[in-house]
Formats: C-alpha cells, structure tokens, sequence
C-alpha cells in the first residue's frame, strides 16, 4: 500500500519532469546541462525526454544515447546520462557527444559531474564560457 506521503513525492518528480521540458521549450535550448540527484533520477530523465521526442516506452532503450549515431530518426531530446554508475568509457563518450554539441543534454548526478570542464564557444565577437563542476 502507498502512503500520502509516497504518493505526493511521485506526483512531485512527475510535475518536475513536465517542468524541465517546459524551461527548455519556453527558452528554446539548444543545450543545456541537467542535474539530478540520484542515478535512477537521471536515467527517468533520460527516458521522459526521449518518450517526448516521439517513442514509445518501448522504444526507449533503443534510442539512449551509446555513441554517435549516424542513421535512424532524429531524436528532438537528444540526452545522455552522466552518473557513477556508468563505466568510465561511457562517461567520456557521452561528455564528449555533448561538447561536441551531438547531444543537446548532459544530465548528470553531482558526483558524477565533479570535475567537469566545458568550453562553450560563442560567435566570434564574445568571449568563450567556460563551466566547471566542483560539488
């Protein structure tokens, strides 16, 4: 049986899924970096983005994001997970994919994005930003 407590932390992490999409529609981001809490967390957020790009829960799996693609459709969501669950290879594939601007979001738990170092390049009049994690 699920307490009222329970059921208003589902509710919650439902509403805040729908809010990240919508921060990321209403300012038309074409990259941005995710933080979430725990690993289950992120790889949710993995899932609801792709889920809103237009597949099926079934269809999940197939388009998390394991390298570059250079067939299939066009996932809008485009994401990867960045968490210490993951082999470090994998870490560093899916951080380079989002320097390299092949995914549009990082999403990642703090402890994983310890130590993260991002140069992201602007039009030839201003000046790099450069991000750097240290939680």
């Amino acid at each position: 049986m699920v307490d009222a407590a329970d059921m208003r932390s589902q509710t919650m992490k439902k509403l805040k899924l729908v809010a990240v999409r919508q921060v990321i529609d209403a300012h038309d981001m074409t990259q941005a970096m995710i933080f979430v809490r725990t690993q289950q967390d992120g790889e949710k957020v993995e899932s609801f983005l792709i889920q809103r790009s237009g597949f099926s829960p079934q269809e999940v799996n197939i388009y998390r994001f394991r390298g570059r693609r250079d067939t299939g459709p066009e996932v809008e969501y485009s994401c990867a997970v960045l968490h210490g669950g993951k082999r470090q290879e994998e870490r560093s594939k899916a951080l380079a994919a989002f320097k390299a601007g092949e995914v549009r979001f990082l999403i990642c738990t703090d402890v994983a994005a310890t130590r993260i170092d991002i140069v992201v390049p602007r039009a030839q009049d201003q000046r790099s930003t450069r991000w750097v994690c240290v939680s």
